[in-house]
């Protein structure tokens, strides 16, 4: 099974909350939302850094939308094997400009936004064939290229400023 470390933007954007975004792009965020849920594949964290920016960002508020289920989803199935697995986090220490262990330590990354942290460092763990899923942030594609040479895989739904040209399979069983 393929397994994905889903950032917070992807959901945001399903859910509507990202204006920038056009409709083919909340499409193709949706389509992946859709293969997780149904198929499974998370990875999160055991120390709930990933659930807990999902319920900040999305809440549980009963608006209706993609994003909000998936949120839901991912807190109320983080313990179902089946569908999640979990990895452990190794906060930093002191005043490190890493927020976990786990993320690469090269002056390049320094400027990575924080808050994406917990994405690199689950999929460091997660193992070598994860991948992570971002979707309208130019700080993910600002440093594409230094995190795929540490060996990190992302897959940009759609980048900031550009929408995916293509529409992504539905069918059981197949991830976009």
């Amino acid at each position: 099974m393929k397994e994905f470390v889903v950032d917070t933007n992807v959901a945001a954007v399903a859910q509507g909350f990202a204006d920038q975004a056009d409709q083919t792009c909340v499409d193709a965020c949706q389509d992946w939302l859709i293969a997780i849920m149904r198929d499974g594949g998370l990875i999160l964290d055991d120390g709930r850094a990933i659930v807990g920016q999902y319920t900040k960002v999305l809440g549980f508020r009963g608006r209706p939308g993609l994003g909000e289920k998936f949120a839901k989803w991912a807190n109320d199935r983080q313990f179902d094997t089946t569908c999640c697995r979990l990895v452990h986090l190794t906060p930093t220490k002191g005043q490190s400009w890493r927020e976990f262990e786990e993320v690469p330590d090269l002056p390049s990354l320094r400027s990575f936004d924080r808050d994406e942290h917990k994405f690199v460092a689950a999929a460091v763990v997660g193992g070598p064939d994860t991948q992570i899923l971002h979707a309208q942030d130019s700080d993910w594609d600002h440093h594409a290229a230094i995190l795929q040479g540490a060996g990190i895989h992302l897959i940009a739904v759609c980048k900031s400023g550009e929408t995916v040209k293509r529409r992504y399979s539905r069918r059981r069983n197949t991830h976009p």
